[in-house]
């Protein structure tokens, strides 16, 4: 007995089943390669920091880098591939980046689940339409208020990611300033004498 399923459906049908398989598989590749870069070995390197620096009380300088060590008295960056050493005394504020997942890698993300969830709602809302008269404005509405709500929440963790990312330390806890860096134990002694 051989029964083709293939023909069973419209072509309409066949064309939309093949868009989600197309589609299903595009994220599922995305989030594969996603996986093999995080746990693929990356180099261990220190926190990126800016700091305000202040040489008096009326002018201010910025700098930033890869915070490479910190001791009681100094903070050492890299800063153009350059070790600079930075006096305690000096430093008015410090900020770190605590994550690289960015405003912008929120969009994207934001962006493809949005547009594959609407995608994939609008086709269940395509096949209710079909065997339900009259559903086609409550499936078009529902399907506005889900793309309309994907997208607010998108532009939310986008804001808070930003606003987010570049916390600022307290310098009243510079001992523990030591645990962001490259070395936490000390600058060796071989990027000492470059500094």
């Amino acid at each position: 007995m051989n029964i083709n399923v293939y023909r069973a459906f419209s072509r309409r049908q066949r064309w939309l089943m093949l868009k989600l398989i197309a589609l299903t598989t595009l994220l599922l590749a995305l989030s594969a390669r996603a996986v093999a870069q995080s746990v693929s070995p990356k180099a261990v390197l220190g926190a990126q920091v800016k700091l305000t620096l202040s040489s008096d009380s009326r002018s201010s300088e910025k700098r930033s880098g890869e915070l490479l060590a910190a001791s009681i008295d100094s903070i050492w960056l890299m800063d153009n591939n350059q070790v600079v050493g930075i006096a305690r005394s000096s430093v008015r504020a410090i900020k770190y980046r605590r994550h690289n997942f960015t405003p912008r890698r929120a969009l994207v993300a934001g962006a493809v689940v949005t547009t594959a969830t609407t995608v994939a709602f609008g086709a269940a809302c395509s096949q209710y339409q079909q065997t339900t008269e009259g559903a086609g404005v409550l499936c078009g509405n529902a399907v506005g208020a889900w793309f309309g709500i994907s997208a607010s929440l998108t532009g939310i963790t986008a804001l808070w990611t930003a606003l987010r990312s570049w916390p600022s330390f307290s310098l009243s806890k510079w001992e523990q300033l030591s645990a962001y860096a490259r070395f936490p134990q000390g600058l060796p002694a071989s990027m000492r004498s470059n500094e």
